[in-house]
């Protein structure tokens, strides 16, 4: 995610002209690839940017719909378009990143048990960073979530799981905003998707432990 699709892709260039044998059968493979998330990148963006345009005022009770759906289809172009080639530069831009990478892994592997990692840990530098800057409020993070987990939850044969928590890099136990608000979203949406593990240690923080058992 720090690299971006462009990164990836020029260092598979690089390594093509430098290789040979099957070091150079994978550096080609791994063009292929990274090409093709690109590719898959940008069509998102032009079909967003397409319901967009497509919308009128009367396709909504109110105003208001209108323009907040038009916004959000903007959003979303802006948002591929710039994944498509570059790292994300916030919160919301990571985490379009995110599904379409998991999209795209899907679509080759077609099921099975995809983990997503310590979600709540990788993604919170851009949260965090937003947050301090004004540009986020926890409430439209919290929104973010709640759709990243609507989207999981869409594909049925995808077991796909995330990890919570956890020791930190300062080898404290390591409860961020995130990681609450994931467990929150699970609880509220009820869905079964994503699975959900805490990794537990015994100075795991008891509010996040009752927010476990809460759950539960």
């Amino acid at each position: 995610m720090t690299l971006g699709f462009g990164s990836l892709t020029d260092a598979a260039r690089t390594k093509l002209k430098e290789s040979e044998g099957t070091e150079q059968d994978f550096a080609r493979a791994s063009l292929i690839v990274c090409e093709a998330a690109t590719d898959y990148a940008l069509r998102y963006a032009a079909k967003a940017q397409e319901l967009a345009l497509s919308l009128r005022p009367s396709h909504f009770k109110g105003e208001v719909g209108y323009e907040e759906c038009s916004k959000q289809l903007r959003r979303i172009s802006d948002a591929c378009q710039w994944v498509a080639v570059n790292p994300p530069r916030n919160f919301f831009e990571v985490v379009q990143l995110l599904w379409l990478t998991h999209e795209i892994i899907t679509c080759e592997q077609s099921s099975g048990s995809l983990s997503l990692g310590r979600l709540d840990q990788y993604l919170f530098p851009y949260y965090a960073k937003d947050i301090a800057a004004g540009i986020l409020t926890r409430h439209e993070a919290n929104e973010l979530i709640e759709a990243l987990w609507i989207k999981f939850n869409g594909m049925k044969r995808g077991f796909q799981h995330v990890v919570l928590g956890g020791r930190g890099s300062d080898g404290e136990y390591s409860a961020n905003d995130l990681s609450y608000m994931c467990l929150r979203a699970t609880k509220k949406l009820r869905m079964d998707q994503p699975l959900l593990s805490i990794r537990w240690r015994p100075n795991i923080p008891a509010e996040f432990w009752n927010e476990i058992q809460g759950l539960i």
